[in-house]
């Protein structure tokens, strides 16, 4: 294996990684001895918190021969996308509209509509990690020309099935698109289960068109929820979540992989941050470790993000390619 240490565990060929994958700074061990709280995938598990740009990672990792095995309880996605909605509507709207107008130095964390692709023209999208197509199924509605790439057959099939999708079974480093061919490559809570970041968002740089844009929305580090749970916060996902970044390792892998005009903020989620906190409580009570009430933290990150302190539950990347 070339000096890489392997480890079994239970049942899955894995290697020990103890530098980080952006500045390799030898990491330290955050948290030890963790097992699958949420759907009992084997094995025993370490998170490592690199001491010089706080990315964190899981170690040991699986080879990627093997990541499919975390997966074999994993939730299915649902089988009827294409009645969903990325925009908002109402006074959620109004507010959103109201507060890009107001603090118009920073409007795109307030233009959230499809998936943050609001304002640009109907193109050519890649999901990386689409699933069963929930959000092609909604671009396609608005005249986007939709591909979809996931590793899950099951999820592909169902996209399959959605008229104006097209989707795959595939991993991008792989797949060997053409240059230039797309207009939008989004990847909404798949970044932290990929293997090869770098090499991932290399990729994406690669495809898109001059102008084009890439988004990606992850769990955040250092949201108030892995404060407050720790090693309960249900944004870890041990063993799945394999790298969990925060404001300034999100940018560093952008900048990285060449994407120079890039932005990044904090989103508390809304009901689905308010449904992580909510998990994180269980896991907590689980393992009957004391837990806070919560109810009122995913307001707090929201006005913290927008003061531009970046504690919500995900981090939001949105990225251009140079022209």
């Amino acid at each position: 294996m070339g000096g890489i240490m392997v480890v079994e565990n239970e049942g899955i060929s894995c290697r020990q990684i103890e530098t980080c994958e952006l500045c390799a700074e030898q990491g330290k061990v955050l948290y030890s001895n963790l097992r699958d709280q949420l759907f009992s995938a084997p094995g025993t598990w370490a998170i490592r918190a690199c001491p010089k740009c706080a990315l964190l990672w899981s170690d040991p990792q699986p080879f990627p021969d093997q990541i499919h095995k975390l997966y074999r309880t994993y939730y299915t996605h649902s089988s009827s996308p294409q009645f969903s909605s990325f925009r908002s509507r109402g006074k959620a709207k109004l507010v959103k509209d109201a507060l890009a107008k107001t603090l118009f130095w920073k409007p795109y964390i307030f233009q959230s509509d499809n998936l943050h692709l609001q304002g640009l023209p109907p193109g050519d999208l890649i999901e990386v990690g689409c699933g069963s197509g929930g959000f092609l199924a909604a671009m396609a509605r608005e005249g986007w020309k939709c591909h979809g790439i996931d590793f899950d057959e099951s999820a592909i099939a169902e996209a399959r099935k959605i008229p104006g999708v097209s989707a795959e079974v595939a991993e991008l480093t792989q797949r060997a698109f053409p240059s230039n061919s797309f207009d939008a490559v989004v990847m909404n809570n798949a970044i932290e289960h990929i293997w090869n970041p770098i090499a991932t968002v290399t990729e994406c740089y690669r495809i898109l068109r001059p102008g084009g844009r890439l988004v990606m929305i992850t769990p955040n580090s250092r949201a108030l929820g892995h404060v407050l749970y720790r090693q309960d916060w249900r944004g870890l996902e041990v063993p799945r979540h394999l790298f969990i970044y925060n404001y300034g390792t999100i940018r560093a892998l952008a900048k990285k992989t060449g994407f120079l005009n890039a932005v990044a903020f904090s989103s508390s989620g809304g009901a689905s941050g308010r449904e992580i906190l909510k998990a994180s409580a269980e896991i907590a009570a689980r393992a009957k470790r004391q837990t806070k009430a919560t109810p009122r933290l995913t307001i707090i990150e929201t006005a913290l993000g927008i003061a531009g302190i970046p504690v919500g539950e995900w981090i939001v990347l949105i990225a251009a390619k140079q022209a």
